[in-house]
C-alpha cells in the first residue's frame, strides 16, 4: 500500500517545487511595476499606461489572464483617457473580436474568450462618424501594448497609444467621476 502513495508524492513533488523557485526574471518584472495606487482600488480602472501582462499573462501573479490589454489615450500630447473606443483585434487565422475602453481608457480581453494566433491587427474605433484608425503594424508577439507603446516616445517605443494628434478634434472630458 506504501507504494502507490510514495509514488504519488515522487510524481507530484517536481511541480511542488518549480512552484518554490519562481522565475526571477518574471518576478522582477512585476516588482518593477511598483506598487498599486491606493486611491485605485485593483480591478479594471488600475494601472492605466503600465504593461497589464506582466501580471495578467500565464506566469501571473493575477488569476485573471488576457491576451492583449493597453490603455488608449485621446491625443498624442495629452495623457487624458479615451473613454468608449473599441478596439477591434484581428488574428491571422481570421478570428476577429472587440472591445471597449473604460473610463481610465484601459482595455482587455480575456485568454479563455480569445486566444489570439500570433500575428494580430488592431484597430481603434472613435465615433459613430469617424473612420476606424489601424495600428500601422502587426502585434508579433506581445499581447502587452505598454511593452511598446510607452513615454517618452523615441528609438525604442512608439509613445503611448492615442486616437488623433492633439488639436484634430475635441474629445469630452475623460477620467471616471
Amino acid at each position: 500500500m506504501m507504494r502507490p502513495v510514495l509514488l504519488s508524492l515522487l510524481l507530484c513533488a517536481p511541480p511542488l517545487l518549480g512552484a518554490c523557485h519562481p522565475d526571477p526574471v518574471h518576478s522582477d518584472k512585476v516588482a518593477a511595476q511598483g506598487p498599486e495606487d491606493p486611491g485605485i482600488p485593483t480591478g479594471p480602472l488600475h494601472r492605466p499606461g503600465q504593461p497589464c501582462l506582466v501580471c495578467h499573462g500565464d506566469a501571473g501573479p493575477a488569476s485573471m489572464v488576457m491576451s492583449l490589454a493597453g490603455t488608449l489615450y485621446q491625443e498624442d500630447k495629452s495623457r487624458n483617457p479615451l473613454e468608449g473606443a473599441i478596439v477591434q483585434v484581428f488574428d491571422s487565422a481570421g478570428h476577429k473580436t472587440a472591445t471597449a475602453t473604460n473610463c481610465m481608457g484601459n482595455f482587455f480581453i480575456q485568454k479563455k474568450s480569445f486566444d489570439p494566433v500570433w500575428p494580430v491587427w488592431v484597430q481603434i474605433k472613435y465615433g459613430a462618424n469617424l473612420p476606424a484608425v489601424p495600428m500601422s503594424s502587426a502585434i508579433f508577439r506581445d499581447g502587452s501594448c505598454a511593452n511598446c507603446h510607452h513615454d517618452p516616445t523615441g528609438r525604442a517605443t512608439a509613445g503611448h497609444v492615442y486616437f488623433l494628434p492633439q488639436g484634430t478634434m475635441s474629445f469630452p472630458k475623460g477620467g471616471c467621476k
